[in-house]
């Protein structure tokens, strides 16, 4: 069981716009035990992965290890290369990001 940074859950749902019922129900809880761990009961550490999985977030983020969800890449204009999903780039060794 992990605690997590609690407010993080909500505030990244309110960003997606996803309903509180999507996401207990995508982890296949009822509405009391989201409500639970929303409230600072602490969390199995694979539902912590499923929940930065619905989120679009790493579990560090939830974990309040990291301020941030997402990394933008743009070029020297400012132009947006790619939005990465932090969640996407966990799966990796490492990240290289070559602009020409």
């Amino acid at each position: 069981m992990i605690k997590i940074n609690t407010s993080r859950i909500e505030t990244r749902r309110r960003e997606l716009n996803i309903p509180r019922k999507v996401i207990y129900t995508k982890l296949g809880i009822c509405a009391k035990t989201y409500y639970h761990y929303i409230n600072g009961k602490a969390i199995p550490s694979d539902m912590v992965l499923r929940l930065a999985d619905i989120l679009k977030c790493s579990s560090d983020y939830l974990l309040g290890k990291k301020d941030y969800t997402n990394i933008t890449v743009i070029d020297n204009t400012g132009a947006v290369l790619a939005n990465i999903s932090q969640s996407e780039i966990v799966e990796h060794d490492s990240v290289k990001v070559i602009l020409s």
